[in-house]
């Protein structure tokens, strides 16, 4: 008798899930409060303005960064925006309490959720219908994800960690690093909760945005790229992949594409023949459920 597949789903959830990053919306929530600045380590005088100083120096280094990656769109520039605004959420937050962070965190993952794209929304809701774990993962502080996977109901969280260089005063990214080499972070977490089971014996489904969530994609047995940059396009149509799907979520439609393997880019176009325009939630879960029954 053959053994019944888990399944579980793994969902980069900045991005993916909206257009806004989790720690660019908890910026806002910062700044929108105009909650201060504390510093970080000593009480003194000349380390506090030592320390509003380098504040200063990186919200210009993230402007300059957030500016390059909107001109040339590349997954490079992405990925230094990215962490760099990690950091930057990190530093900025420095002396306040545990219970502040998450509260604020709390008040930014509202916001995630009314700016959740439709076809998004209908995919999570589908996967828990259908009995999936569901995993966050993403570049954001892991406290954050924390916060994230409590308030949707996540089955489990990969974020990034962190720790305080004391003499820089700068928070710095530490390995595991999520915004590289996913597939060894969803092997981890499957070994590390299911000890007993081999990844072979799971059903597994991945929704990214970027080119970065390729390694993690090639592990899965349904893709769903929502939004993707051109990295993550082009790294489909040359990757083989089966059962990948592209969205492309637009204010009051979807576009939804099955990429077929080694789907070839001809003169910068890549010719479609299994596509679709979703004109509503239910056009959309019907797709969803469809691909899903189809692996």
């Amino acid at each position: 008798m053959m053994k019944t597949k888990k399944k579980i789903a793994f969902v980069d959830i900045d991005g993916t899930l909206s257009n806004r990053a989790m720690p660019e919306l908890m910026l806002k929530v910062i700044e929108g409060n105009k909650m201060e600045f504390r510093g970080i380590g000593s009480e003194e005088d000349l380390k506090r303005n030592l320390a509003a100083q380098i504040l200063s120096m990186r919200r210009g280094r993230l402007e300059d960064l957030r500016q390059e990656y909107k001109r040339d769109k590349t997954d490079e520039s992405f990925g230094l925006y990215s962490q760099e605004l990690t950091e930057f959420l990190m530093y900025r937050l420095q002396r306040y309490s545990g219970r502040e962070v998450r509260k604020i965190a709390r008040e930014a993952i509202q916001q995630v959720n009314l700016e959740f794209y439709q076809f998004s929304r209908t995919l999570i809701d589908v996967l828990k219908d259908k009995k999936f774990e569901i995993v966050a993962i993403s570049g954001s502080p892991q406290f954050l994800v924390d916060e994230f996977v409590s308030v949707f109901g996540f089955s489990g969280g990969i974020g990034q960690k962190f720790e305080l260089d004391i003499e820089d005063f700068v928070y710095k990214a530490v390995p595991p690093f999520t915004y590289t080499d996913k597939h060894l972070l969803i092997e981890k977490y499957i070994s590390e909760n299911f000890p007993d089971e081999d990844i072979s014996n799971f059903q597994i489904v991945v929704a990214g945005d970027t080119a970065g969530d390729l390694s993690m994609m090639r592990l899965a047995s349904a893709i769903f790229a929502i939004n993707p940059n051109e990295g993550l396009i082009r790294g489909l149509c040359e990757g083989g992949l089966d059962n990948a799907f592209v969205i492309a979520v637009r204010k009051n439609w979807t576009l939804l594409s099955n990429f077929e393997k080694k789907t070839p880019i001809k003169n910068g176009e890549i010719e479609l023949k299994n596509s679709k325009i979703l004109l509503d939630g239910e056009a959309c879960e019907r797709a969803i459920r469809s691909t899903l029954e189809g692996i």
